[in-house]
């Protein structure tokens, strides 16, 4: 009777334990420009003070070298959403010239049509448990492969 009792229990645990939702963490990437900092750049600053305002660039292209680039991306753990946003600053001579600024909030699916790769399905053969019922258990005649 314990030994049923035992196993009745660690079959319900297990049950349960498979029922509990995984915490996902944040992920935040990239350099974080508030709307703050990007009110104090002012045109004609120099690179070392847009350096010392916003921090080191996330890219800084050896071949457009009066261009730094800014990302900065958050994904959430509990809805998958992924925000973005990117702020482009231009130099002329060492001086701040102009500054391009975006935006962007999309869910994260992989239903995107511009990325996605149909894959051709074939009919699943049925897995260990479903054979195994099926051949103790059987419906029909037909079915007792």
């Amino acid at each position: 009777m314990n030994f049923r009792l035992v196993i009745l229990l660690s079959v319900v645990t297990l049950m349960l334990l498979g029922c509990v939702r995984t915490y996902r963490i944040d992920i935040q990437q990239g350099n974080i420009v508030t709307p703050e900092q990007i009110e104090q750049l002012k045109p004609g600053m120099k690179k070392a003070e847009v350096r010392y305002l916003l921090g080191a660039p996330l890219v800084e292209d050896p071949f457009h070298t009066e261009r730094w680039d800014y990302f900065y991306s958050f994904r959430s753990g509990e809805t998958r959403q992924v925000e973005q946003q990117r702020l482009t600053v231009f130099f002329d001579n060492e001086q701040l010239t102009k500054i391009e600024q975006g935006f962007e909030s999309e869910p994260l699916t992989s239903s995107s049509s511009e990325s996605s790769v149909q894959v051709p399905t074939t009919p699943a053969k049925p897995g260990f448990l479903k054979r195994a019922w099926r051949r103790l258990w059987p419906l029909d005649k037909t079915q007792s492969n």
